[in-house]
């Protein structure tokens, strides 16, 4: 959202999360968003019909037991014609190597990803269509590179869970948040460049490939 920011400056922004801490960490990307802080994903989202022109909503849909009724609170809150950009991860996808993986391993990302779902990309179009949106663009990442990329790094904290045995699980976000230490030591810094180098050889993929189709969808639809 901070990138956002600084690529429209004079855009009205506001923040909607049910995290406390994922709004304080937006806001001091992100100076001048208007945060909003969301108590239940059941509960109607804090905004007036017809508030907004655009809702940008990034993993979130595989998060939540009631996808319609978040697609449907997303439609009431934007205006008609009102653009919505949804990225999604399709782990049921034939596509996805999660849904290939045997036993406990296919639920890697449930156990430490939060993931409660596990869509086919059908199942995302017909979400949208039922929920009262056309869709208009979609493109793709997550390719070779992305899938196996996506399995290591749930494997390692699933590995690392085990050795930590009593102490907090991490996170993708803790990973994400130490590649970006400010005063990171020798391993902070390998791993930040690691990770760098993970994120540029997946932006190469997805660029090269964003148009054959894969298990992370990146979808534009319009309120209709």
């Amino acid at each position: 959202i901070g990138a956002l920011g600084r690529a429209r400056p004079r855009l009205e922004r506001v923040g909607i999360d049910v995290s406390r801490t994922a709004l304080e960490h937006a806001a001091r990307a992100s100076p001048g968003l208007e945060i909003r802080h969301h108590a239940q994903p059941a509960a109607p989202l804090p905004a007036v019909d017809g508030e907004f022109d655009a809702a940008l909503v990034l993993d979130v849909l595989e998060h939540v037991d009631e996808p319609a009724r978040v697609l449907s609170e997303l439609r009431r809150v934007l205006r008609p014609g009102g653009l919505l950009h949804l990225h999604v991860p399709v782990e049921g996808d034939p596509r996805a190597l999660w849904r290939w993986l045997p036993g406990g391993l296919g639920r890697l990302k449930r156990t430490y990803g939060g993931h409660v779902q596990r869509f086919r990309r059908e199942d995302v179009h017909a979400l949208l269509r039922e929920a009262g949106f056309r869709l208009e663009r979609e493109r793709f990442s997550l390719h070779v590179l992305g899938n196996l990329a996506d399995v290591a790094v749930f494997c390692a904290i699933a590995l690392l869970a085990r050795l930590r045995r009593g102490r907090p699980a991490l996170t993708t976000g803790d990973v994400m948040a130490g590649s970006r230490s400010a005063r990171p030591g020798l391993l902070g810094r390998a791993l930040a460049r690691g990770v760098r180098a993970v994120d540029f050889a997946l932006w190469l993929e997805a660029q090269a490939l964003g148009r054959i189709p894969s298990w992370c969808l990146h979808l534009s639809a319009r309120r209709v």
